[in-house]
């Protein structure tokens, strides 16, 4: 790590370059310092590393006035000197200083994310009808299960394979390609992987699911905000197998253990439900039915469910529920089936 605090740039061009750069950015250079670096511009060799250096941080060029970055700056500057045991002076915050340094090269080594298919000029659109499932084998012998309803836009080229699900849910099966990462869009999130398996889902209000089922995939937004816009890794999940990630628009990510049979069961024409809510069993079952499934009464829809439900028999599961549970279905010829009480509802007082 070079300091920005050494009194001297160091000999060699290319790290007297980046001594200079960090001063300069770090608000550290004096008069007499700005006169010294450009007198060490004048021999061929240093003007050639600087040059280099500034191309490489031609896209972080708003390094400075980050505002993390001025607070790091502002509060070394602020912190007393300290006399050391040697009698040299040193910079109490040189610590927090270098970590600004760490931030601002490492701006330059931030990999780059796969574009969104609106930057690729051909893809290939694929989807599953409502109540039925889809298998697809890409191109590069990758597997790819949509479920119900489901929507992917799929892009590749010679150096990356990008796929975005537009709606849904789906089970990858990745073919193993060093040379061209599996990149996946969903919502304002990126999942990247090069021979796994993994299921991705994204609900209506943008809430992503990605559940990695074997191998090594990384979850990151696809805009990043605060210093991860320098440092891209600060805002990457790397899951292993058996681990689940959340991620709404806006919020923090959270990474838990998972389930993974019930996680991938839908895959297999089922969905396997562990004392549950009713409301939340009959709105995944809904994603299957032609006619919706509702249940009106709270009591009734804090019902605990347990059980294994067949997504190819999603019209009939309301009896099957209410058989179960002593609830009565209701058919009235409208647009939905009712799962009520069986017992009267007892009025209010006045």
């Amino acid at each position: 790590m070079i300091d920005p605090f050494l009194k001297q740039p160091p000999n060699d061009p290319q790290e007297a370059a980046y001594w200079w750069s960090a001063r300069r950015h770090l608000g550290l250079l004096s008069d007499r310092e700005e006169v010294a670096f450009q007198k060490w511009l004048d021999a061929p060799t240093h003007a050639a590393a600087w040059s280099a250096t500034e191309a490489i941080l031609e896209g972080a060029s708003s390094f400075a006035s980050e505002p993390e970055i001025r607070a790091m700056r502002n509060a070394a500057l602020a912190v007393p000197r300290q006399r050391s045991r040697r009698g040299r002076w040193m910079y109490a915050p040189a610590v927090a200083a270098a970590m600004a340094l760490a931030i601002w090269l490492g701006a330059t080594q931030a990999p780059q994310l796969a574009p969104t298919l609106d930057e690729v000029a051909a893809s290939e659109r694929y989807a599953a009808t409502a109540g039925h499932r889809r298998e697809i084998i890409l191109s590069d012998g990758s597997h790819v299960t949509l479920d119900s309803g489901s929507l992917v836009d799929v892009a590749f080229t010679a150096g990356r394979r990008s796929v975005r699900l537009v709606r849904g849910q789906a089970l990858f099966h990745v073919a193993k390609d060093a040379g061209r990462p599996f990149i996946v869009a969903a919502g304002d999130r990126y999942v990247t992987a090069v021979g796994t398996v993994f299921d991705v889902r994204l609900d209506p209000g943008g809430l992503v699911k990605v559940l990695l089922v074997e191998g090594h995939v990384t979850v990151e937004p696809i805009r990043a905000t605060g210093l991860a816009r320098i440092v891209p890794a600060i805002a990457r999940e790397e899951l292993s197998a058996g681990e689940a990630l959340t991620a709404g628009p806006g919020n923090a990510p959270t990474v838990v253990p998972a389930d993974v049979v019930k996680g991938t069961s839908w895959s297999h024409g089922q969905l396997i439900f562990r004392n549950e809510p009713l409301s939340a069993v009959v709105t995944e079952l809904n994603r299957y039915t032609t006619l919706p499934v509702v249940v009106p009464d709270n009591r009734v829809a804090r019902i605990p469910v347990s059980g294994v439900f067949s997504t190819d028999r999603a019209d009939g599961v309301a009896d099957l529920i209410a058989a179960a549970y002593s609830l009565r279905v209701f058919r009235g010829g409208g647009d939905a089936v009712v799962l009520e009480s069986t017992q009267e509802k007892v009025p209010a007082k006045k």
